[in-house]
């Protein structure tokens, strides 16, 4: 199953789409379920039966855009994978504003804390060792910045989804 936002004149629509059998889906747009079964006839045309009616639609992709023709109308759409949105969210990884919140990816026992409040760091930096499912993993930033916050001691048991360590990013 994948899901995606999609963005049409400013407006934000949450579409899955779900694989049912070849050629067939269960597409979802927020909340309204319609069953798809799609045809390529052409490089850049469909044929769809959606909900037992027949339309012909022409696309084309450009990066996240797509322009999709439908019944003479054109439609310009953003299309994002909603994974992808998320991880671009202030505080998540990847994400240039904002601090980088980083959190226990499973439960486990801090072995050893490598940054304090208030280190410069630099990306891909180790902040934080864990013990989990026996196996000691060193935890990384991956912007890097100022410290802003250490939520952990040495010795200490997290849960899952935890706040470790906060970074704020370095600017000039």
């Amino acid at each position: 199953m994948k899901t995606y936002i999609v963005r049409r004149d400013g407006r934000e629509r949450r579409l899955t789409i779900r694989p049912l059998q070849e050629n067939r889906f269960e597409v979802t747009i927020d909340g309204d379920v319609h069953e798809v079964d799609v045809r390529t006839y052409a490089s850049d045309a469909l044929s769809l039966l959606i909900d037992n009616r027949s339309v012909e639609a022409t696309y084309a992709f450009q990066g996240e855009r797509l322009a999709l023709c439908i019944r003479n109308e054109e439609f310009d759409l953003e299309l994002q994978d909603e994974r992808k949105k998320k991880k671009r969210a202030p505080g998540v990884a990847g994400h240039t504003a904002g601090p980088e919140i980083i959190k226990a990816a499973m439960p486990g026992k801090i072995v050893e804390v490598k940054v304090r409040a208030g280190d410069l760091i630099e990306p891909k930096a180790g902040v934080v060792v864990m013990e989990a499912m026996k196996m000691e993993n060193e935890i990384a930033c991956r912007r890097g910045g100022r410290v802003r916050t250490v939520c952990v001691v040495q010795g200490q048991t997290v849960e899952k989804g935890a706040v470790l360590v906060e970074i704020d990013p370095e600017t000039e």
